[in-house]
């Protein structure tokens, strides 16, 4: 198995499109009205995030809430790269539950 942290994998990327004269920009807010005179505008703003809602005409996002448990969690700590944890719990939660 192969990986690569994510933080690198980002850096080569926005390095690759910088050689291509492409003008890349992180931590900026998509404005309320019309989206920046661009070719390409890539944004991410989460399941629940602005923008999914302002395209849903053009996108179509058809959400759906199943039964799987998920959680998103923070941290101000800078990790090298993505790291898996796993600690025995002892749950007896049955599948589908």
């Amino acid at each position: 198995m192969h990986g690569i942290g994510r933080r690198r994998l980002l850096d080569l990327f926005a390095e690759r499109a910088r050689t291509l004269a492409v003008r890349v920009e992180f931590e900026r807010e998509v404005p309320a009205g019309p989206l920046p005179d661009a070719d390409l505008v890539v944004a991410g703003d989460g399941g629940n995030g602005v923008l999914r809602d302002r395209g849903a005409q053009h996108l179509g996002p058809d959400p759906a809430h199943g039964r799987n448990r998920y959680i998103r969690l923070g941290t101000t700590e800078v990790f090298g790269s993505f790291t898996f944890a796993f600690a025995e719990t002892g749950s007896t939660a049955r599948r589908g539950d």
